[in-house]
């Protein structure tokens, strides 16, 4: 998620870790709402990749006036990151190239990445990461599906006031959205499938990765397996 509620101890941390990249996947609105709390200097390099920037700003803007209005009438929270999730895969391939290129240029070195909530941008981002390094897709679902209580324990407070203000049905349709449901990532491999024919096809041409460059990840990123 942001790091906007940092405590001193989590901005210490943060500067421990030996970060080479910090990769921000926020649009501009939301760093202006909630802008990170870095260490100072950061010792690292910051690398902003807003994906979702104008479409995110047109959703808020409409998620805020139904709350306001409580008017959900054909709001639905699936079909929305399902079809994030699907743009992911998509439309915002030449951020997702900029990520990859990030991580391999930083040679095995930390890299930091997050958006929101830590789970769809950074997750897309993650599931992506982790085939290319050969995982499988079951096992980069389960840690899809782990960012689920995170994301949601994160914003209990906005929830439960939500609830308690707005009634049921804004705190459970938001709710919703703060979650991970594994029809989301599935949305985007299939999108990738649907697009590029299958994910090496991607990874090659949409990223712009080449074999060097995959080799290149897996020495630096993986650990040789124990005997």
């Amino acid at each position: 998620g942001t790091l906007n509620g940092a405590t001193s101890q989590d901005v210490a941390a943060v500067a421990g870790l030996g970060l080479a990249r910090f990769v921000d996947f926020r649009s501009a609105a939301e760093k202006e709402l909630e802008p990170d709390r870095l260490p100072e200097p950061p010792g690292f390099e910051v690398v902003e990749i807003p994906i979702l920037d104008e479409g995110n700003a047109t959703m808020v803007t409409e998620i805020m006036e139904r709350v306001e209005t409580g008017d959900f009438d054909g709001f639905d929270p699936d079909a929305v990151m399902i079809e994030a999730n699907q743009q992911f895969a998509t439309l915002f391939t030449p951020q997702y190239q900029q990520f990859m290129q990030t991580v391999l240029a930083a040679d095995g070195a930390p890299v930091l990445w997050h958006c929101s909530a830590g789970k769809d941008r950074a997750g897309f981002a993650a599931a992506i990461l982790l085939r290319i390094l050969g995982v499988d897709e079951q096992t980069v679902m389960t840690d899809y599906l782990a960012s689920r209580d995170n994301a949601l324990a994160g914003r209990s407070m906005e929830l439960r006031a939500l609830r308690l203000f707005k009634g049921d049905q804004a705190a459970d349709k938001i709710a919703a959205l703060l979650g991970v449901e594994a029809a989301w990532l599935q949305a985007g491999f299939d999108a990738i499938d649907a697009q590029w024919g299958d994910f090496d096809s991607y990874v090659r041409q949409g990223l712009g990765l080449s074999g060097a460059d995959i080799e290149s990840l897996r020495d630096s990123l993986l650990e040789p397996a124990s005997s």
